[in-house]
């Protein structure tokens, strides 16, 4: 059965309209994910002694130079030891240094710098892109309604 162009471009459209919208809400829920754990941080963070484990280099995509790093630490708290990322933190550390960190009883993966929960940068890079990534949603699907619409004005028996 044989598809037709418009048809296709059409569905084709409707995706990108859902990939747009479906971009923008992930990078709204990170945004918010992570200020909710900032605040988390700095209202019930206690400090701790990290021992940096070790950092991973992350790039931006093959053959690219490294844009960060991602380290572990580990910490001990109320006699017990534990292992977590090290948020707030994007530098190279050495394995075995020690760094000021802050933490959450109860949550032991829970693990930033204390120089990052200081610097404490909102998410708003992650909201702006999650307003653009939707406002681009709404405005290739509302631009797609005016077409359909237009097209049905211009031709009502559809034979188009």
């Amino acid at each position: 059965m044989p598809v037709s162009g418009r048809k296709l471009a059409g569905v084709l459209v409707w995706l990108l309209v859902a990939a747009l919208l479906g971009l923008a809400v992930y990078f709204a829920l990170s945004g918010s994910s992570r200020d909710s754990r900032l605040t988390l941080l700095r209202d019930r963070g206690i400090a701790v002694q990290a021992t940096v484990t070790g950092c991973t280099a992350v790039s931006s995509g093959v053959g690219m130079g490294i844009e960060y790093w991602d380290c572990r630490g580990s910490y001990s708290l109320d006699g017990r030891r534990f292992s977590a990322p090290l948020g707030g933190n994007r530098r190279l550390l050495d394995a075995g240094s020690t760094v000021a960190a802050v933490t959450v009883p109860g949550h032991p993966g829970l693990l930033w710098t204390a120089a990052g929960v200081r610097r404490g940068q909102s998410s708003t890079a992650s909201y702006a892109a999650a307003v653009a990534l939707g406002g681009a949603g709404v405005l290739v699907g509302a631009a797609r309604v005016f077409a359909l619409r237009r097209r049905r004005r211009l031709d009502p028996t559809g034979s188009t």
